[in-house]
């Protein structure tokens, strides 16, 4: 019996957070936001042309100091750089553009400030760097599975750091990763969530992309490697070296690509303890009763109720001999691995039978 739990759930409705510590951050609710406050508040800031007076030797004529730059960064361009997870091939130069083409043309009647932004592939060379995270669970000292975006507001009494960097959640579709860059850039503008335009309220609506699923992917778990603790401490010491070369026979099996079922890059290692695990397998020898199970969790990251990730697996096997009980550690293994029925399963195990006492030579 395969049984799958839910550990993390996204998008919990109604979560609350309130800005601590000059970090502020966008979270998402199912409560639509329909009321929009247009407040314009347009202002001129600049230095007045300035002239020397004539003398009687030398007449200067009058020159013009140039205004400086009005934003918290004191330069235009403010530069921008874009950091996104490894792996990840979204795309996003168009969606930052976006973002902040709005605040170009509308930072001055919402912020009084004059900006300009021009996009650099290196970080190194950014006063602003938008990273695009899969997750930001913490922002300032607020923590939320919820949040869509972290980054610091800008004050008179609160210069930002430099460069500034920004947190924004990826894996959304592109309204909401448009809206949360403009809601945190925002931010780093002084604008807070209780001011003009209606982006900048604390909550809104957001909408996943659609994650494959666990069992869709080739290696369920995050990473290729997968680690493995196997507990032989129900196994009677004469014979534990029989079940250990049985079970290490099951794993050589997968890491050579359980005959074409299983990628090249898939890779079991066994570890020392259950806590560096994430497959923990229980044996006991044939003097138990005879018991074998599967549990497996995961991470569900989008709107469906399947989980896209893995995180780890326990399987317990007792009451068989040595030889059985390598077979059926293979068999769960690939249940382990994404299987959701025999059939999806490699050869050896697909009748739910052990027919061939060598299967794990194939």
């Amino acid at each position: 019996m395969k049984a799958v739990f839910v550990v993390v759930v996204l998008l919990i409705a109604g979560c609350s957070a309130i800005p601590v510590d000059n970090a502020t951050e966008t979270t998402a609710t199912t409560d639509a936001v329909t009321t929009e406050t247009q407040t314009v508040a347009d202002s001129t800031t600049g230095t007045a042309p300035t002239s020397t007076p004539a003398t009687t030797q030398t007449t200067v004529q009058a020159t013009t100091t140039e205004v400086p730059p009005v934003n918290p960064w004191d330069k235009n361009p403010v530069t921008v750089a874009i950091e996104k997870p490894e792996g990840d091939s979204r795309d996003y130069t168009p969606l930052v553009e976006e973002a902040l083409d709005y605040w170009e043309e509308n930072s001055q009647q919402y912020a009084d400030a004059e900006i300009e932004f021009e996009l650099v592939e290196n970080a190194s060379e950014a006063d602003l760097i938008l990273r695009m995270s899969p997750s930001i669970g913490q922002c300032g000292s607020i923590s939320s599975e919820d949040l869509l975006g972290c980054a610091p507001r800008y004050s008179p009494d609160n210069d930002l750091p430099s460069p500034t960097v920004v947190y924004i959640a990826a894996g959304f579709v592109n309204e909401t990763t448009v809206k949360t860059i403009k809601h945190e850039v925002g931010h780093t503008l002084g604008l807070g969530h209780e001011t003009p335009p209606a982006f900048m309220t604390a909550y809104t609506n957001a909408t996943s992309l659609s994650i494959p699923n666990a069992t869709e992917r080739r290696i369920p778990f995050e990473e290729s490697t997968i680690t493995v603790y196997v507990n032989y401490s129900n196994v009677d010491d004469g014979i534990d070296y029989a079940y250990e070369t049985k079970v290490e026979q099951a794993f050589d099996y997968y890491n050579n690509g359980a005959e074409g079922t299983e990628p090249d890059h898939l890779e079991l290692v066994v570890v020392d303890t259950r806590e560096e695990a994430d497959i923990v397998i229980n044996l006991g020898d044939d003097r138990a009763e005879r018991y074998t199970d599967i549990s497996v969790f995961g991470y569900d990251t989008d709107d469906d109720p399947a989980l896209e990730y893995y995180s780890n697996a326990t399987i317990t096997v007792t009451g068989y001999n040595s030889g059985d009980t390598g077979w059926i550690v293979g068999y769960y293994l690939g249940y382990a691995l994404g299987a959701e029925s025999n059939e999806e399963l490699a050869r050896p195990f697909q009748d739910g039978q052990i027919d061939d006492p060598n299967w794990w030579e194939y």
